[in-house]
């Protein structure tokens, strides 16, 4: 859907597959992915914090709120959610 453009229909998407698989984190984030692409920032946060509640150990999930933040404007959230990238990997 990400190719299309259609991020409505991404997000009615991953509505769905989490009404069927409600603790499935890669779903948040996908739809947090899409709520990025939306400009819709509080519901792209909400649902990459809720993908890191499920599975706090995956770095790409701190990536994504790292850049929403960045996108807002908050670089010192940003900054703090890529220093846990980078402590995840083991690179910091």
């Amino acid at each position: 859907l990400s190719a299309t453009h259609d991020f409505d229909g991404a997000v009615a998407e991953m509505d769905e597959a989490l009404r069927l698989e409600p603790k499935e984190p890669n779903l948040y984030f996908m739809r947090a992915a899409a709520y990025r692409a939306k400009k819709d920032f509080d519901k792209a946060i909400a649902d990459v914090d809720e993908a890191i509640q499920l599975d706090a150990v995956r770095g790409d999930f701190y990536m994504l709120r790292g850049m929403i933040f960045s996108d807002q404007g908050d670089l010192d959230k940003a900054i703090a959610a890529f220093e846990k990238v980078g402590k995840k990997l083991g690179v910091i």
